[in-house]
């Protein structure tokens, strides 16, 4: 019996990865940054007031800062989850097609089928029909074995697959999650930009 593919499953999943534009939104976040600390530095190098300049240099260095961080979370999510889903809908789509195959081949010997007891109503062209039917038979049963063990393997290898991704997009979450001294100089110097820049005087 063929293997049973939950395609609503599959549904679920193109519309996970249709979803997954939030990984395009960390990434523009990410491109933001860089173009603000380029804006900034720009017009640090403008600046004739050393303090100002100063500070202008360090805006831009923050922005920096978080446009990496940003970056490698954008980057992991892409590789991690979005490729993963994209992998699952190829190999779920190449299943449907081999199934979609099989259907016709099993209309084929269906209709051979007719086309023999027509004949032998007929008692023409028996042998024709015969051969036909034989032949049509036996490509259906080709490929329901063919199609049995491939739904068989993308089962296995759909759970091993989704398994390894997923535990590896939680291990480099928890990385992300775990990067005290960054945070800590970027807050420190989001605090210092903000008490020393003019346009935060009282």
């Amino acid at each position: 019996m063929i293997c049973f593919i939950d395609f609503k499953c599959y549904s679920e999943i193109v519309v996970s990865w249709s979803f997954s534009f939030f990984v395009k939104l960390i990434l523009d976040v990410a491109d933001s940054y860089a173009k603000i600390a380029s804006c900034l530095e720009k017009s640090a190098a403008q600046e004739t007031e050393r303090d100002v300049q100063k500070l202008l240099a360090r805006g831009a260095d923050l922005f920096e800062k978080l446009k990496k961080l940003e970056a490698r979370v954008g980057t992991d999510e892409e590789l991690k989850l979005s490729d993963t889903l994209r992998y699952y809908m190829k190999d779920t789509q190449a299943a449907k097609d081999l199934l979609y195959r099989r259907m016709r081949c099993l209309a084929n010997y269906e209709a051979a089928n007719k086309n023999l007891e027509r004949a032998r109503g007929r008692n023409k062209d028996v042998p024709k029909a015969e051969a036909e039917q034989s032949e049509a038979c036996k490509k259906f049963e080709e490929i329901s074995e063919v199609a049995k063990g491939e739904l068989q393997d993308l089962k296995k290898r759909r759970l091993a697959a989704f398994k390894k991704n997923l535990i590896d997009l939680a291990d480099l979450e928890v990385k992300h999650a775990k990067v005290p001294f960054h945070s800590r100089e970027l807050n420190v110097s989001a605090v210092k930009l903000r008490t020393h820049s003019p346009f935060f005087s009282a």
